[in-house]
Parts: C-alpha cells; structure tokens; sequence
C-alpha cells in the first residue's frame, strides 16, 4: 500500500488518503490493518496537507515576523540610526507584539489549513491522550534535570541561549499575554506544523526518518545561526532536540491532544518560572 497518495475505497469509490484505517465517507476498513497499525495513534491530514502545514510554520515564522518589524519599523522614532533603529526593534513590547502577531496569523493559516480535518483528529483523541502527554512532560523535566547536572559536573553548565533569551524578555514585560500565547496559541503552532506537518508526512515513508528529521528540525529551528560559533548555543541543542523525539513519540502513540499537552505545559511551567523569578505578576 501507498501511504504517499490517494486511493480508491472499495466500498464507495470516494478517494482516500491509503493511511486512514476507515474510509471517512463509508466506514469501510482500509487495506491491512498491520500495515495501517503504524497511523492508529494519530489521525493522518492528508499526504498534500502534510507538508504544506510544515511550510506554512517554516516560512511563516519568518515571513510573518518580518512584515511585523516593517510595520513597526515604519512607527519608530525620527531620526535614529540604523544601530538605533536596531536596539529599538529589540525592546521588550516590540518583541512581544512581533511574537505575539506571528503566532496569532499562524495561529489562523494553520488552523485554516486543516479545517474540514478537524472533526476527524477530534475523533480520534483517546482516553490515554492526556496520560501520554503529562508522561511526555515528566520525561522532558527529568531529561533537563539530569543534562544540566552533568553539564554542571562537567564544569560546562548551558546558560541561555538567544532563543531562550528573547523569551525571559517577553514574559518579564507581559507575563499575561506570554501565558496565553508562548504557553497556549504557540505550541498549537509548532505541533501542527513539526508533529501533524511534518512527522505526519514523513511517518509516511520511515518511521525512523520521521523522528529523527522532525526532531532534528524542531532543535535546530531553536539554533542561532548567527552565533554558530558559540559553544553555549551548542550545549542547548539537546534541549531541544530531546524534547523533540519525546513529542513526537507522544504524538505517535496519543495524537495532537497528547503531543500538545507536553508541549503546552511544558511552556506553561516555563513561563510561570520566569515571571515568579524575575517578580513578574500573573
């Protein structure tokens, strides 16, 4: 059987995607149910959808953020320097409103792209979901715990990345909207895009592809490669490519609604760290 394209159902003749177990519009059982075991912990959004979520959250983290600075760009004081104008990007609510306004237009066009998918991956969210994704959180925490304290033994101890430090930035200047965007609306994002998307897609050709590309992907899109020289930017890549095999498991085996449940409190518990540390109020 052909994951990758379309196939015909016996039953109804309507064409389906080869990874559904059920025919969407009959019912029918698809093809072999060994072979189809691989996809019975996700709902599978198409082989064109697939990729075009990815895409979507690739390009448009950038393409998005970059027509917020513009517009912003176009409101900044008369008279500053390019060095200025630079520092003026950089300030915490010019950071924010950029995150914020990236994640709520990918927010939209993700969400939009699986519309009339929506009932289907609903319906397959199972009891074990929330399960998976508090165990996905769990193994997360212990993995940070047990790589800093070797790190630390090491005498190598990863301080924060310039990812990570964008984000102390933004939850110190508005801890609120940080909860509901950083915590909530931007791992709806990066799970339709990285788990739905991409793994999705891939899944479709190598199991083991899959995790090991999404995961890859999902450290690296956290990287500075301005800063590729910087051993601390380094030391942090496993703190993000682990969480990633660890969603992606989770989305395996639980679906969106476990893979999210990971990622949300994972960000939730992060966010709630920096306000309570930095004095920040909720």
């Amino acid at each position: 059987m052909n994951f990758i394209s379309y196939q015909k159902c016996e039953g109804c003749g309507n064409k389906i995607d080869g990874a559904l177990t059920k025919c969407p519009y009959c019912g029918r059982e698809n093809g072999d149910p060994k072979r189809l075991a691989a996809f019975a912990g996700f709902y599978p959004v198409e082989p064109l959808r697939e990729p075009i979520l990815f895409l979507i959250l690739f390009v448009g983290l950038q393409l998005f953020g970059t027509i917020v600075q513009l517009i912003l760009l176009m409101t900044a004081p008369k008279g500053l320097n390019p060095e200025q104008l630079s520092e003026w990007l950089l300030r915490p609510q010019n950071l924010s409103l950029v995150q914020y306004v990236t994640y709520g237009l990918l927010a939209v066009a993700l969400c939009l792209t699986v519309f009339d998918k929506w009932k289907g991956i609903l319906r397959g969210i199972k009891l074990k979901a929330p399960l998976y994704g508090l165990a996905g959180f769990a193994a997360i925490y212990i993995f940070s715990i047990i790589y800093n304290l070797i790190l630390i033994q090491a005498g190598s101890a990863a301080g924060d990345n310039q990812n990570q430090s964008l984000i102390v930035e933004i939850v110190e200047y508005n801890p609120v909207l940080a909860v509901i965007f950083l915590a909530l609306v931007g791992p709806l994002c990066e799970e339709l895009g990285y788990r739905v998307g991409l793994f999705g897609f891939l899944k479709r050709y190598s199991t083991w592809v899959a995790y090991v590309v999404a995961s890859v992907v999902f450290a690296f899109i956290h990287f500075d490669f301005t800063a590729i020289g910087s051993l601390n930017e380094w030391l942090n890549v496993p703190l993000y490519l682990v969480p990633g095999l660890i969603m992606a498991f989770v989305y395996d085996k639980g679906g969106l609604a476990a893979s999210y449940t990971t990622h949300a409190i994972n960000n939730l518990v992060s966010v709630l760290s920096i306000a309570m540390t930095s004095g920040g109020q909720l």
